[in-house]
């Protein structure tokens, strides 16, 4: 039905496009220097330039940090087959989770390079979705929706 997939390319293009901005809005708010590729006049509240100014990248996320701290992991949980619990949603193809974690991660990257709770988080969820993934005893209900996963998987 063209009409569902119309609304599935809606969704997921919605999704995509929230998810830039929050990491886009992590990027302005911690000032990191992400090459020019988030868009940078994102006009930041007073609140968040105070935030800015005072806040110590190593300790407890705020504002739109945890919400990407959230994001991710939830992400990462849906990659997985898990439910997402910070968005409330039921467990959704693991191509599009993959697809998502792809995106953020090539487009976002020097959060992960920067921000340690984001580093800490790469290292324990998005590692052990890939030995997960890789592990040679799994058994495969789709061999092909596998190579994909494994594919976006190896160019994150």
């Amino acid at each position: 039905t063209r009409c569902a997939d119309s609304v599935h390319t809606t969704a997921a293009a919605t999704l995509r496009q929230a998810v830039a901005l929050i990491f886009d809005r992590i990027v302005a708010t911690e000032g990191l220097d992400d090459g020019g590729q988030a868009v940078r006049n994102l006009n930041l509240s007073p609140e968040d330039l105070a935030a800015r100014e005072g806040h110590d990248r190593s300790v407890n996320a705020v504002g739109a940090t945890k919400a990407g701290l959230l994001l991710f992991n939830d992400l990462c949980a849906l990659a997985a087959g898990q439910s997402g619990p910070w968005l409330q949603v039921p467990p959704l193809p693991k191509a599009f989770a993959l697809d998502m974690l792809e995106f953020v991660l090539s487009h976002h990257s020097v959060v992960f390079t920067e921000l340690p709770n984001f580093e800490r988080l790469l290292g324990g969820r998005l590692a052990s979705l890939l030995m997960t993934s890789l592990r040679a005893g799994d058994i495969v209900e789709d061999e092909s929706a596998e190579i994909v996963e494994r594919r976006l998987l190896m160019r994150t």
